[in-house]
């Protein structure tokens, strides 16, 4: 096959992707990347964009309210300055007719800077004094991960994939401001005092696992899956008060192991059935959760398709929700433990498809 090179802008990010063939043609690799340029082009596009998504106008008004102004104004320009980025690249080997490697790559990022500054601030009361506020908020949070892959079909009827995986999130946000007061002969700057909010926040995830998938072609009406699911995730959680004061450390880890069957079915002609059953025992709580799971597909016409599923579900890593106390981020995430339950939804799902095509 031949290289493949594609390059793609828009109004806010560019992308490029090149695929070249590996090993005499039996693999290859690809490569794609992608990356927003407002943070150093300020075009009007974007600026337009904000402007009418925020109904921002730039700040200028005759002063401070209560009549203190002394005819200055107050200026400056707080529109957020942001960028993202993302990589994908994968290598893949077909060393046999049964056999595929792969290896993969993920990195990808997004920053905010909302930072604001705000000049000409009039205080007649206090004299002829001038004040300038300055306000620092930075946020940035992304993906890091890498996985090796090998499926391996060792009958016409029988397939296996062995997948090996890390990866980590990670979400920081910091802000600080202050009051900058000048006159005719000096300047001095002071705190402003905040109280209210998280001065630095950060929190990660690292998750290792290793997973095993089977399926087993019976027959043509007839299909069995099983596997198994190991891992291993460590939650991060750090953040602090005014510089000065640790308000939370939070650091642990989990094991979790889990073992699944399904066996879909096609009962009769308009009928598909699939049964399925996952069992996993959690470290941090010491304890096994099964969940069942059942689905159908009734086909009553071509086009026509009614629907329906029913299974419990369980989640071993869970949003905190930050309302008030650090005024930071919104949320951040935890591993499951005693004190903070896993999470458990039972879906009932039931729906009609129709397809025109």
């Amino acid at each position: 096959s031949e290289p493949v090179y594609k390059l793609g802008l828009n109004f806010l990010s560019a992308n490029a992707l090149m695929e070249l063939p590996l090993f005499e043609n039996n693999g290859s690799f690809l490569l794609s990347v992608r990356r927003s340029y407002v943070d150093l082009i300020s075009n009007g596009f974007y600026t337009k964009l904000f402007d009418n998504a925020t109904g921002y106008e730039e700040q200028e008004s005759p002063g401070m309210p209560g009549g203190k102004s002394g005819g200055r104004s107050i200026q400056g320009d707080n529109r957020p300055s942001f960028f993202f980025y993302d990589i994908n690249s994968k290598v893949t080997w077909t060393p046999s007719d049964r056999d595929v490697l792969s290896v993969s790559f993920y990195s990808g990022k997004d920053k905010l800077d909302d930072s604001q500054e705000m000049e000409n601030l009039s205080l007649r009361a206090f004299g002829d004094i001038n004040g300038a506020r300055e306000s620092q908020e930075l946020s940035d949070w992304g993906n890091l991960g890498g996985s090796l892959k090998w499926s391996r079909q060792w009958h016409d009827r029988f397939y296996s994939n062995f997948l090996l995986a890390n990866s980590t999130y990670f979400s920081n946000f910091s802000k600080n401001s202050g009051f900058t007061l000048s006159s005719a002969n000096d300047s001095v700057r002071v705190s402003r005092g905040a109280r209210s909010f998280a001065s630095e926040e950060s929190n990660q995830i690292n998750d290792l696992t290793f997973r095993m998938d089977n399926e087993w072609h019976v027959n043509g009406k007839h299909r069995l899956n099983t596997g198994m699911w190991i891992s291993n995730v460590t939650t991060d959680y750090f953040a602090t008060l005014n510089d000065t004061i640790t308000t939370q450390d939070i650091e642990e880890t989990s094991l979790q192991t889990s073992l699944y069957i399904d066996d879909s079915w096609q009962i009769i002609i308009p009928l598909k059935l699939t049964l399925g059953m996952r069992g996993t025992y959690y470290g941090q709580t010491d304890q096994a959760y099964f969940e069942p799971r059942v689905s159908m597909h009734y086909s009553i016409s071509d086009q026509l398709s009614l629907k329906g599923a029913w299974g419990y579900y369980h989640q071993f890593i869970v949003n905190v929700t930050n309302e008030d106390v650090l005024n930071g981020s919104r949320d951040f995430w935890l591993v499951a433990d005693e004190n903070l339950r896993p999470g458990f939804s039972e879906h009932k799902i039931l729906g009609i498809s129709y397809e025109n095509m």
